[in-house]
């Protein structure tokens, strides 16, 4: 897996700058975001979005996962992310 972040890392400072002070991955990651705690305000927003969004662009063969479904996979996934 460390590879893996290794060439992530790279392709971001290589394709998307990084030279603007902002870190590659936040403290804590991406899964501590308040964005992916589905009780905050910014979560609820993008639920929202994601609800009247995604129907119409998902083509997968499962159901569309739940808002909530993917909020918690992101939290047991914090620490790769």
């Amino acid at each position: 897996m460390h590879e893996v972040m290794s060439s992530v890392e790279e392709t971001t400072r290589t394709y998307f700058s990084g030279g603007d002070g902002t870190e590659l991955r936040p403290p804590g990651g991406f899964g501590t975001s308040p964005a992916f705690d589905p009780k905050s305000d910014i979560s609820l927003r993008l639920r929202a979005a994601y609800e009247a969004t995604m129907p119409e662009l998902y083509f997968g063969a499962e159901p569309l996962p739940t808002w909530n479904a993917i909020c918690g996979r992101v939290a047991e996934m914090r620490e790769l992310l």
